[in-house]
């Protein structure tokens, strides 16, 4: 629903509900870890918001507009998305990832869903390559429910393979 208005592709109309395609065989995300890599503007962040809204509205007992959505409760949404603010945007993200770390830790149980939008966007390829692979393998051994998104192709491969994790 937030790409209603739009520029298409070619950035010559607007996008109408006839133009939007479903979203359709989403494995669940109990315990999964689900990785979303793709182009610029490929809708990637689109999936992730839509998500969150969906289990905000389940979590509330309201309505999911969808054909079919089914989810565990979660005691912890952790959402990190790429902003900009005081310092620079690799500060900005690993204080939310530290903040998320600590987060997980109180809360034992496999009850948290974490989503990460551009997964260390900003930092140089091989250094955001090796603090992913250790962030994403803790949040595996706490058996978080995760979904990120990520321009670092291997990082999206060492998930797959290391982590079970399923990529799209």
């Amino acid at each position: 629903l937030h790409l209603i208005g739009r520029k298409n592709k070619q950035q010559t109309a607007d996008l109408g509900k006839d133009d939007l395609k479903l979203i359709t065989g989403l494995p669940a995300l109990n315990g999964q870890i689900i990785s979303i890599t793709g182009q610029n503007g490929g809708g990637k962040t689109v999936i992730e918001t839509e998500l969150i809204y969906s289990l905000y509205l389940a979590h509330c007992g309201l309505p999911v507009f969808a054909d079919n959505f089914v989810m565990n409760a979660k005691d912890v949404i952790a959402m990190v998305f790429v902003e900009r603010g005081e310092g620079s945007m690799l500060q900005l993200i690993m204080q939310k990832l530290k903040n998320i770390a600590e987060e997980i830790e109180n809360n034992e149980n496999n009850k948290v869903i974490v989503i990460i939008d551009e997964l260390l966007t900003g930092t140089q390829e091989d250094v955001g390559l090796q603090i992913g692979k250790q962030y994403l393998s803790m949040l595996a051994r706490k058996k978080c429910s995760v979904m990120f998104v990520t321009q670092i192709t291997q990082l999206a491969e060492f998930a797959n393979q290391n982590l079970n994790a399923l990529c799209f």
